[in-house]
């Protein structure tokens, strides 16, 4: 089945409403919620609820896609086969929509907001792991985040204040928001070092550096993005538990990289 990402709000919402199943789709022993779901600026989110038909203690995972207009995958579907593999392992899945899910986002989101709107971002994510937990029958002492690209910086700062996830998966982040948010645009001097500046403090290199947690970062050996430079830089200011493993691949990674992280992903949350 062909899955249809919900581009719009749905109208008249119930006061306060909390979520809205849009559609359903079962799989064996898989059921796939298509669904909005209020956050914590009472706006309506979208998402995809991945979980065991039936289900009782089950671990939960929260995945924020990548940045690629050009690619089919870049919004809430781009982990849905993972999460149904891992449903059937015994984890309840939410696939959330971002704000750079749009194909013109970058080019035409302003750039003047740009601290503002990422600060909203990982606050909506933190809104997405209140949301899994509310799930009936999810153990909210077993929870992982995964995050490519976009996805893998916003999930790094998450990772600086939030301590109900222990396993944080990270693809392909690059350590500093000014290295993507500068892309494209000509500024030199202090114009540069303004925008620099300006997000120097929520980076993700500087907020992981207080997170907990076992971590699991992955990288492609042929990302023009993020140079092994960068990559080791970021790794380094991992604490505790951590590993890193390049691929053989550009930006997008490879099907050996997720193969690897369900396996690792599985085990982090002391699955069968």
């Amino acid at each position: 089945m062909r899955w249809l990402i919900l581009l719009a709000v749905l109208p008249a919402y119930g006061e306060g409403e909390r979520a809205r199943v849009v559609m359903t789709e079962t799989r064996g022993g898989v059921i796939i919620e298509d669904l909005v779901y209020r956050n914590s600026f009472k706006e309506y989110d979208s998402a995809y609820r991945v979980c065991p038909v039936k289900r009782a203690g089950v671990a939960a995972v929260l995945f924020a896609h990548w940045l690629e207009p050009t690619h089919s995958t870049s919004n809430r579907t781009q982990f849905l086969d993972e999460a149904i593999g891992l449903a059937g392992k015994g984890v309840c899945s939410l696939l959330v929509s971002t704000m750079w899910a749009g194909p013109d986002w970058f080019r035409q989101r302003d750039p003047s907001k740009d601290r503002i709107a990422t600060t909203r971002q990982v606050t909506r994510l933190k809104d997405a792991v209140d949301f899994l937990l509310e799930t009936p029958g999810v153990d909210g002492m077993r929870v992982g985040c995964v995050g490519h690209d976009f996805g893998g910086m916003a999930g790094a700062v998450l990772a600086g204040r939030e301590r109900r996830v222990s396993c944080w998966g990270i693809q392909a982040a690059t350590p500093r928001w000014h290295e993507w948010y500068l892309l494209g645009r000509k500024l030199e001097g202090e114009a540069r070092e303004k925008v620099v500046g300006e997000m120097r403090d929520m980076d993700p290199i500087v907020a992981i550096a207080q997170a907990r947690g076992v971590f699991f970062l992955q990288f492609g050996s042929e990302d023009p993005y993020v140079p092994n430079a960068r990559v080791e830089e970021f790794f380094a200011a991992v604490p505790g538990e951590k590993r890193v493993q390049y691929y053989e691949a550009g930006h997008g990674l490879n099907a050996a990289a997720g193969r690897e992280r369900a396996v690792w992903m599985t085990a982090c949350l002391g699955l069968r």
